[in-house]
């Protein structure tokens, strides 16, 4: 089994790091952006929007509503403010708006946003359409414009379709007189960088050179924005030359191209610097310009890293690109990664996410490593997570229970038995499952292990488990017996060890290369699974996913550390949804976070998608045209090895996907998942079998 070599002792590295003395938080930063939603939501309105006395009162409520919705839409807990700002509130502003027929486009396009958020998908389209019509002939602020023009295309428009030039010059335009209009304090600078960069940068690189030569030419863009946008295309445009494969698989000319490029990345982001080094963002860009070109340049990532969060201690673009740095495949190291972690933790600013990110930095050293959570009984590791809790609880307006539920959870990986017995009887029902889903677990699974441990099974139960979480199946079955042959007849800890044992025995005949079935037909074959939410059952005929609405059911395979593998799947969905097909998942791997390789079916298109993290890296070809036809059992095979993954559909090969880094298999999970539409449906699952690939074919 592999470890760590290095002890995750206390934090006394962490104390002789440079002091972390940022003057910004997050905290500013989303004050701004609210002040310049409220500008270009509601004051907008007021000066150019379509009135009525209808729906005035109505309308100027739901846009004070939105300003605050889409400046913490995603924002930490931490962030946040009292507003209500839930989906329900929102469907309940929205009413009155629809009953008097309010037609400001503005308007209708925030209200197209609720229903999208709400999972009315359809609905969100027919609006966000004509919302669009009469947007773009508006006067309302460029930014709307611009938005509303590109979630039309990425989010309308079929997901193989190429924009029309008619679109994609609105979208140039809309970018460019964003970026021209003056700002009314300093830090809108920030604000329409944030709003707008991500946008920016999904684009072609002849759509950014466009926009980059024609702010240029108009002359009315800040030269810190156009400095930063402008360091910005050059680090994608120098990826974009390099390609995302090995190195090995880049051409001479890549690697020049991408040297050069980065090189003009470094000049425009240092200039940006100059210009403003009390903003984090010029500095943190140099951290990946510092990653592939550093050496080179001259240029520290550290020192670039201090940079920036001395200008704003909580700007997580920073930490998180430092900690991909770290990494061991770019020279780094699992310990120089936790350290960071630790020099988080150490600033003690509670009143931002920044201690927070010592879990987080846990979490990619576990991706790192295939989902492997064995280091987390290394000495003093639980002390510093502890002390992370105990720091956001005496946070004024913490969510004690959200925080113990999270405690818990890391509790039982550390294995600190005892401490998750103690909290799940505090807090009994309140308990929230999804902490425990976060890191792989079932809460009553968990739960119930850590009271047997903390109870009558003692030290063979934990030896057992131990053993379980870190693959070695055989020494873990022994350990089950030996703690059930401790056990009184009637104790209920029996039937725990007796499911475990069951398990064990299904992971060990999966690693010695057997073709195993994994049982589906009973409640007690799900000790196997972790249900990520609810609305799955088990009977003769397999696995049922069943919803009466908006929603998804998913679940996670404890099938042990199999690496390269053959799946075999029957589905079926029902057509009592015949207008909005499900989408259903076979999760090939799975390690936690977006590390996540999918084969996704979706029946409304007849199509197969191969997803690796969050990108599609491989569409289906030759689908069968009854392949996804409802009332109908369909079969599917998957073969994952290696950079390798071929799906069947009934006996079709429509997936032949080689050469992408994206797919490397690894030790991790199966998945199965199904999302359905607003108006339900039914999914099921039977003869799941899996096979280990002993050895890659030459």
């Amino acid at each position: 089994m592999c470890v760590i070599c290095l002890s995750f002792v206390g934090v006394g590295h962490a104390q002789t790091t440079k002091p972390v003395r940022g003057n910004l938080t997050n905290h500013d930063l989303l004050k701004a952006v609210k002040e310049y939603n409220r500008r270009t939501l509601v004051e907008a309105y007021d000066k150019v929007g379509h009135h009525d006395p209808k729906w005035d009162p109505a309308a100027r409520k739901f846009l004070e509503f939105m300003v605050v919705r889409l400046a913490e839409s995603g924002a930490n807990d931490v962030y946040r403010s009292d507003a209500d700002v839930s989906i329900e509130t929102a469907l309940a502003l929205c009413e009155p708006l629809s009953d008097s027929n309010c037609d400001d486009p503005l308007v209708l396009y925030c209200h197209s946003l609720i229903l999208k958020d709400s999972g009315q998908t359809d609905q969100f389209k027919q609006l966000l359409s004509r919302a669009l019509q009469k947007l773009l002939t508006s006067n309302y602020p460029p930014n709307r414009k611009w938005w509303a023009t590109n979630r039309f295309v990425t989010e309308v428009l079929p997901k193989d379709a190429v924009p029309d030039a008619e679109i994609t010059l609105a979208l140039i335009d809309q970018f460019v007189e964003t970026m021209n209009v003056p700002e009314e304090s300093p830090i809108d600078r920030r604000v329409k960088l944030r709003q707008m960069s991500e946008g920016f940068e999904a684009m072609k690189q002849a759509d950014r050179q466009t926009i980059l030569s024609k702010m240029k030419a108009v002359g009315k863009t800040d030269p810190w924005v156009m400095a930063v946008l402008e360091g910005r295309h050059e680090i994608k445009a120098a990826w974009e030359a390099r390609g995302h494969g090995w190195a090995s698989t880049v051409s001479p000319e890549g690697w020049t191209e991408f040297r050069d490029r980065l090189g003009k990345a470094r000049d425009l982001l240092v200039l940006a610097y100059n210009r403003e080094p009390s903003y984090p963002e010029p500095a943190s860009n140099m951290i990946p310009v510092c990653m592939g070109a550093g050496g080179e340049l001259s240029e520290d990532i550290e020192d670039w890293f201090n940079r920036a969060i001395i200008a704003q201690v909580d700007y997580q673009e920073a930490w998180q690109g430092y900690v991909s740095a770290l990494m061991p495949r770019w020279g780094g190291s699992h310990r120089q990664m936790y350290e960071l972690g630790c020099r988080a933790m150490m600033t003690g600013r509670y009143d931002t996410n920044v201690p927070e990110f010592l879990l987080e930095s846990l979490m990619w050293i576990i991706r790192d490593r295939e989902g492997d959570y064995s280091f987390f009984t290394a000495p003093g590791l639980w002390d510093n997570i502890d002390r992370v809790f105990t720091g956001y609880l005496k946070r004024p307006g913490s969510d004690p229970i959200w925080i113990k539920s999270r405690r818990a959870a890391y509790a039982f990986r550390c294995q600190k038995f005892e401490e998750v017995a103690r909290i799940a009887d505090e807090l009994k029902e309140a308990l929230r499952p999804h902490t425990f889903a976060y890191l792989g677990l079932d809460t009553e699974d968990a739960v119930n292990i850590s009271r047997a441990i903390a109870g009558d099974a003692t030290q063979n139960m934990a030896m057992g488990y131990t053993s379980e979480i870190n693959g070695d199946y055989l020494d873990a079955r022994n350990a089950y017996r030996a703690a059930k042959s401790r056990l009184a007849a009637d104790s209920p800890v029996r039937a725990i060890i007796e499911r475990h044992d069951r398990v064990c025995a299904l992971q060990q005949s999966l690693l010695e290369g057997h073709v195993a079935q994994i049982p589906l037909a009973s409640a007690d074959d799900l000790v196997a699974w972790r249900p990520d939410d609810v609305g799955w059952s088990c009977d003769k005929e397999g696995l049922t996913f069943a919803l009466p609405g908006m929603g998804k059911a998913e679940l996670r395979h404890r099938a042990g550390k199999l690496g390269a593998k053959k799946v075999h799947v029957e589905w079926y969905w029902s057509s009592a949804n015949k207008v909005q097909p499900p989408a259903v998942a076979m999760v090939v791997q799975d390690i936690g976070g977006d590390d996540a390789i999918t084969v996704a079916l979706y029946p409304d298109q007849n199509a197969v998608r191969v997803r690796g993290k969050k990108w599609t890296v491989a569409k289906g070809k030759n689908v069968p045209d009854n392949g996804m036809s409802p009332d109908v059992w369909h079969s599917l095979d998957v073969t994952h090895e290696g950079d390798v993954i071929t799906v069947e559909m009934d006996g079709v090969m429509v997936v032949d996907h080689h050469q992408n880094d994206w797919l490397a298999s690894g030790n991790s999970a199966l998945g199965l998942w199904a999302g359905l539409q607003p108006t339900g449906g039914i999914v099921k699952v039977r003869n799941l079998t899996v096979q280990k690939i002993e050895k890659a074919p030459k």
